[in-house]
């Protein structure tokens, strides 16, 4: 009776054990737990916030494209007004540049520096000017 009373406590001190061993090891597993899922939603938040940075700076590249675009139409436009304006004046240039070559011509007598020479002379250098 002895024996089975050493026995009995034995039982009684190992379940003991084992109770305390297994609350220890469920409070190092739901350590473990909360830990994994405070790092998740760590990360979670992390990359949510990520992802709403690079949402917001390809929104802003993008404009910042569509800006550029706007603005190289807008100067393809300006040069294709440009390069019409100077063909419009090629031909008043060209005869303005042809009259006063035919006023050099004239014998000395008539060549003179009178005002429709001197108007002949302003309006090439208008013309040259505003190209």
């Amino acid at each position: 009776s002895r024996d089975a009373q050493q026995n009995l406590q034995l039982s009684q001190k190992v379940r003991a054990m084992t109770t305390n061993l297994t609350a220890r090891t469920e409070a190092v597993c739901n350590q473990a737990i909360t830990e994994i899922k405070t790092a998740w939603m760590g990360t979670n938040q992390a990359l949510n916030n990520r992802v709403k940075e690079l949402t917001e700076t390809q929104k802003k590249v993008q404009e910042h494209l569509d800006n550029t675009v706007k603005e190289m139409k807008d100067q393809e436009t300006h040069i294709e007004n440009i390069k019409s304006s100077i063909n419009s004046k090629k031909n008043p240039l060209s005869l303005a540049k042809a009259r006063l070559a035919m006023r050099s011509k004239l014998p000395e007598g008539e060549a003179c520096l009178d005002q429709p020479y001197i108007a002949l002379l302003e309006e090439v250098g208008q013309l040259q000017e505003s190209m």
